[in-house]
């Protein structure tokens, strides 16, 4: 079952579509999310943001 945060922010970068995600350090540390590792991101509905680990990218 997934969560939903309210405190994920998304900022597109480049005009290429990159995507910053700022997630604060106790959701990292409760997700295992490491600095380098790459998702899929998509905007559903009213802001919420949809994202997908990328095994394999560290």
């Amino acid at each position: 079952m997934s969560k939903s945060r309210d405190i994920v922010h998304a900022y597109q970068t480049r005009k290429d579509g990159t995507v910053v995600l700022v997630i604060p350090k106790p959701l990292r540390d409760e997700l295992e999310i490491k600095s380098g590792d790459e998702f899929l991101v998509k905007k559903d509905g009213n802001n919420r943001i949809v994202y997908r680990r990328i095994f394999g990218t560290r």
